[in-house]
This record gives C-alpha cells, sequence and structure tokens, in this order.
C-alpha cells in the first residue's frame, strides 16, 4: 500500500522533457533552450539541438533521473521493502549504477536476517525484510556459503583461492601462471637481443660484427627462431646469411618457406646455395610446393631456379606445374621464334659482292660476323632471348625427368599423353577405393 501511495504521488513527475519530431523520434531530455528557432535538451550522453521546423510537440516533464532523486529522498532508508522497489524500479529505467546502490541500501537498512528453523514462525514483516535481503544479495550477485552471504571475493578467499591478473585460481595454478608469464617475459627480452645483434651484424667493425655473431650462437636456438625469421629477407647479405645459415641448423619446419624463397630470389649464388643446403637438412616432404611457387615467376631466372631446385627435391605431383611451364618456354611471345632466319638479301652475293658495296656494308657494320652488327644467327637481342629461352626448356625437361623417372624430352605431346594416363589411372584408383569402403560398411 505504501508503495502504491508513493507511486500516486510521484505520477506527475513520470515524464521528461520530450521532443516529438515530425519523422516519429522522441528525443527525451531536459530542456535547457527554448527559442522560436530551436530546441536543446540536455540528453544522458551530452546535448541535442532539434531545430523548430522539425518538431510536431515538446512535452514537458521531469527527467528519468529526477524521478529518481525524488523518490530516493522520499524513501524510508530502514524499510528494505521500499528500497527494494525503489532499486528495481531503477533497473527497469535503465540506471544500472542507482540500482546497485538501492540494493546496497537494502542490505544496510538493518541487520543482517540469521537462518531459522523451518518449524520456527516468522511474522509477515519479517518474511519481507528476509525476502528483500534475499533478493538484494542475489541482485549484487552474492554467493551463499557456510551459512552466509558472501561477495565474489570474499567466496573466493573462503574457498583458498588467490587472485593473479585479474582472475581468481589455485595458488598452484597461480605460481604456474605467474612461471609462464616470467618465461614468456624472458623469451621476449632475449627475442630483442637477438634483433639488435643482428643489426650489428650490419655495422662497418668488423670487431663489432665478430662480438654480434658470437654473442648470437651463444643464444639457444629456440630463442633465435621468430628473429631470424623475421630477417632473412633483410637486406644486407651479412644478415641473410647468418639467418639462414642458424635456420638450417634448427630444422625447424617454420624456416621451410622462407629458405624455399632465399633459393628462388636471393641475389647472392653463395646465398641461394646455402639455401638450397639448409632445405636438404629440413628434408621436409612438402619443400617441392614452396619450389614450385618460383615457376610462375615473371623473371626467368627465378622459374630457372625453381626447375633446378625441383630436381633437388623431385615428387610426381610437379610435373603438371612443369609441363606448363615447358609449353610456354616452347612457344615463345614477343616475336621470338626458333625457325631459320632468312637471309638478308644485300648478303645474297657472298664473296661475289662488289668491293663498293662491301666497303659500304662493313662501314654499316652489317657484315656477318662483324662485331656490333648483326652475325650469322640474327639480331643480338634476339640472340639472347632464344638462348635463355633454350635454357629454360632445358631445365624443365631435366626437373620434369627427375620428378617422373621418364625422358620425353621437348615432345609435348608424350608427356601429356602420360600425364592424362597418369590422372586417369589416380581417379580411377580413388573410385575403386571408394566402393571398397562403400561394401565394407555394407
Amino acid at each position: 500500500m505504501r508503495t502504491v501511495i508513493m507511486a500516486l504521488a510521484l505520477a506527475a513527475l513520470a515524464a521528461a522533457d520530450t521532443v516529438v519530431c515530425k519523422d516519429k523520434r522522441r528525443i527525451e531530455g531536459k530542456i535547457v533552450e527554448e527559442t522560436e528557432a530551436h530546441v536543446k535538451l540536455q540528453v544522458k550522453n551530452g546535448a541535442v539541438t532539434i531545430p523548430r521546423h522539425q518538431i510536431l510537440e515538446v512535452i514537458h516533464g521531469a527527467t528519468t533521473m529526477e524521478v529518481y532523486e525524488g523518490r530516493r529522498d522520499r524513501v524510508d532508508a530502514s524499510d528494505p521493502g521500499a528500497l527494494l522497489d525503489l532499486a528495481k524500479w531503477c533497473h527497469d529505467n535503465h540506471l544500472e549504477k542507482q540500482s546497485q546502490a538501492e540494493y546496497e541500501r537494502v542490505l544496510a537498512s538493518g541487520p543482517e536476517p540469521v537462518p531459522v528453523a523451518d518449524a520456527e514462525v516468522i511474522g509477515p514483516a519479517e518474511k519481507v525484510r528476509r525476502a528483500a535481503f534475499r533478493a538484494a544479495h542475489e541482485a549484487l550477485k552474492h554467493t551463499w556459503y557456510d551459512g552466509r552471504w558472501m561477495t565474489w571475493v570474499d567466496f573466493c578467499k573462503a574457498k583458498g583461492l588467490v587472485e593473479f591478473d585479474g582472475a581468481w585460481m589455485t595458488p598452484e595454478e597461480a605460481r604456474l601462471k605467474a612461471a609462464l608469464k616470467e618465461q614468456k617475459e624472458l623469451e621476449k627480452a632475449i627475442a630483442e637481443k637477438v634483433r639488435e645483434c643482428l643489426r650489428k651484424l650490419t655495422s662497418a667493425d668488423i670487431e663489432i660484427r665478430d662480438e654480434a655473431r658470437a654473442q648470437l650462437d651463444a643464444i639457444p636456438g629456440e630463442f633465435k627462431l621468430a628473429p631470424l625469421l623475421e630477417n632473412i629477407e633483410s637486406r644486407t647479405a651479412e644478415v641473410r646469411a647468418y639467418c639462414i645459415g642458424a635456420l638450417a641448423s634448427l630444422g625447424r619446419p617454420e624456416a621451410l618457406s622462407r629458405l624455399a624463397r632465399r633459393v628462388l630470389v636471393d641475389d647472392s649464388e653463395a646465398l641461394r646455395t646455402a639455401s638450397l643446403d639448409g632445405l636438404k637438412k629440413l628434408g621436409h616432404p612438402d619443400t617441392w610446393t614452396h619450389l614450385q611457387k618460383g615457376l610462375a615467376s615473371e623473371y626467368s631466372p627465378v622459374r630457372i631456379r625453381a626447375a633446378n631446385a625441383l630436381c633437388e627435391f623431385p615428387n610426381e605431383s610437379a610435373a603438371e606445374a612443369l609441363m606448363n611451364a615447358l609449353s610456354k618456354a616452347a612457344a615463345p611471345k614477343g616475336g621470338v621464334t626458333f625457325g631459320t632466319t632468312e637471309a638478308d638479301p644485300r648478303f645474297a652475293g657472298g664473296t661475289k659482292m662488289s668491293p663498293e658495296a662491301r666497303e659500304a656494308m662493313e662501314k654499316a657494320g652489317k657484315l656477318p660476323g662483324k662485331s656490333g652488327g648483326m652475325d650469322a644467327f640474327g639480331d643480338p637481342e634476339d640472340k639472347a632471348k632464344k638462348e635463355q629461352a633454350e635454357k629454360e626448356k632445358a631445365a624443365y625437361i631435366r626437373a620434369l625427368s627427375a620428378c617422373t623417372g621418364l625422358n620425353y624430352g621437348e615432345n609435348l605431346e608424350m608427356w601429356r599423353e602420360w600425364f592424362l594416363q597418369k590422372k586417369a589411372a589416380t581417379a580411377a584408383k580413388a573410385e575403386l577405393g571408394g566402393k571398397e569402403k562403400d561394401e565394407e560398411k555394407k
């Protein structure tokens, strides 16, 4: 009854100032400025100004906070039931901070009820008080343990738990996590030391480089992995050389793709060789997949390196990519042909050419065999392209033979026929295996 009377008394304050817009929006707040041009409201997260031409109606009233403040000032602080009602009202009106405060006031309204036996008779007022206290404890997420209500922190402490990095756990778990955290911080510090030493390898002072290399060699390999992978692409050959050698010695599969890339694109032949040796030490079965990527490069030297490296790591699955590369090399674009170059008609006279004509051709640098002009094979640029294409084809053929155990040379038709037969046999085998599994299920 008391709660109903209070609600009726405050009914006039139930609504805040509200601006109803023509687009049906309703903006609630406290009007702080109202002119012929606009209405300005103080809202929860600041202030908003609405032009008059957008406003359909202005409704004056109290804000939700003002209603709460009025109820808070009038409620009996010794009445847990009234305080509980106010706490619930705050929650329903999205005043969570105020709701928590009112639940706390419920618990502060009097002594904590003591447990009673089931047979003990208690009056209606005491039942209301006990229900209010219980609801407040539950709303505040307190836990009933060992015959009393506890906050979460007190409950964890009562269970013998300790707090570590914002979480509660057993002392053993906390010690383990602390040790792991310390280990992680140590690894981070060592990794930074490795990066510092790698930077010193770029120094012009040989003593600094030697000291840095000695420090790097003294650091256990498991702490160097990440910095080595980061710096294997360094612009400094000295740094790349150290990273390649160290990664090869570690024998970790994480180094596979980085070493394969060095085999394909490093400017230094010595470092390409060192990277290839590192791949051999790793002996990973998927090495060929990383080397095969070089066949798609736009640069001929990279494609040739990829083919040559596949000879060291042969796998029949690389045959299709090699066949495609061979096909492109056999029919290059850009005007390079492999047929016979037509002779210049001016050379048709050969040794019978007149002395005047020969002298004129020599001055122009157009006689066969003369430096600076065309030779018997045509334009030097076309000749270089042809030689490069032949070099590529030879590399692809060697790699195909290494990967398949066959040798069809430049005969693409034979390679294609073998590939289609192989593909058909694989499909038939897979189909047969599927049928056998179906039979087993039956």
